[in-house]
């Protein structure tokens, strides 16, 4: 870890709660292998984060848009560090969702209950670190 990770992590959260728009973080995983069915259920965790939404840039590409490109297509920036305990939130991947214009519903549960909105598709994640550490992600998304 190097000596500024934790202030410019720290730093980079304050900067995207202050400036973000709130937005549903979609993380699908792997469950448990079903006998009965033969397939593995997917497990969908909503995170209410908050990103910063910019037009889409081609760097993801080396330097030119991919073939398949979407003049819709946009990215969206956000913290790395995303509430106090980090087991709680892991790094966003490509098989993972964000959902814009949602009704979230904050049940008694962890997770908040999230219905409706528009469902877009991470391409791309983008790790932007700082250091040693990871203080921002970048994620393409495409609806």
């Amino acid at each position: 870890m190097g000596a500024l990770d934790a202030a410019l992590g720290t730093v980079s959260k304050q900067l995207i709660d202050q400036f973000g728009t709130p937005l549903v973080l979609r993380q699908v995983d792997d469950g448990e292998y079903d006998t009965t069915t033969g397939r593995k259920e997917r497990i969908r965790r909503d995170r209410i984060v908050k990103g910063v939404f910019e037009p889409y840039r081609a760097r993801f590409a080396k330097g030119r848009p991919p073939s398949g490109t979407r003049a819709s297509e946009f990215q969206i920036t956000i913290a790395a560090q995303q509430g106090s305990d980090p087991d709680l939130f892991r790094a966003p991947a490509e098989t993972d969702q964000v959902v814009l214009g949602a009704w979230v519903n904050y049940g008694t549960d962890e997770l908040p209950d999230v219905r409706g909105g528009e469902v877009h598709e991470i391409v791309h994640v983008d790790p932007i670190r700082s250091g040693d550490d990871v203080a921002l992600y970048v994620l393409h998304v495409r609806r």
